[in-house]
Formats: structure tokens, C-alpha cells, sequence
């Protein structure tokens, strides 16, 4: 297994995590978060190999191109991903629970539903 290589946001908050997973395919996600998008997926949607899927998906997020949504429970960050429909994940908030849209450079996402 390949060591794992980390991109951390410029204000410190997110480290993007491109690994292989235990069945040996890589996947990108959040370092501490549960979310995780292999590169068979991104490949699939891309119609690309896996390789210049998963570039192309991490230059999207690195270049501010991907939305990022971070789910806080009690100001804690619980959860972070990389949002296509922004709108559905801001309906299926909880009580307590407050969901931020940011890009990777730390810029808030303004978003109207």
C-alpha cells in the first residue's frame, strides 16, 4: 500500500487525503471524516481512467472549483465533503446541527435555496 498524500487547506481547517483503501483502490476524502469517493466512482461519472479521474478531482477541489460542505454539531466540525446538490444536503439538516458550504481556500460559499 502506497503511502497515503495529504493537501491541507490554507487556513488549516481540512486535509484532503488521497489513499488506498483496504481492498487496495484509491479514494479521496477529509483526513478525521467518515466521507470518502473511490476513484471507480469518479472514473465512472468522468468516463476516464481512474487515474486522470481522481487528478482531475483533486484539482477541482485544490483550484476551488468543488464545494465543500462541513457539517457542525455544537461548533465542532463532525462532517466534511465534497457537495454536488448543496440544496438537498441543507434540507437533511438536524436540530443542532449547522451546515456550512466553503471552497478549499477557506472562501465561504454564497448560496441562496
Amino acid at each position: 500500500m502506497n503511502d497515503p498524500i495529504y493537501h491541507v487547506s490554507p487556513d488549516g481547517l481540512l486535509a484532503l487525503t488521497v489513499q488506498e483503501d483496504s481492498h487496495g483502490e484509491c479514494e479521496i476524502g477529509f483526513h478525521g471524516f467518515d466521507w470518502r469517493v473511490p476513484a471507480s466512482q469518479l472514473a465512472e461519472l468522468s468516463g476516464t481512467s481512474s487515474t486522470e479521474a481522481v487528478q482531475r478531482f483533486v484539482a477541482d477541489i485544490l483550484h476551488d472549483r468543488a464545494l465543500i460542505a462541513v457539517l457542525r454539531v455544537a461548533q465542532e466540525m463532525s462532517d466534511v465533503w465534497v457537495t454536488a446538490a448543496p440544496e438537498a444536503d441543507w434540507q437533511f439538516q438536524q436540530p443542532g446541527e449547522r451546515l456550512e458550504f466553503r471552497y478549499w481556500s477557506g472562501k465561504p460559499a454564497r448560496l441562496e435555496f
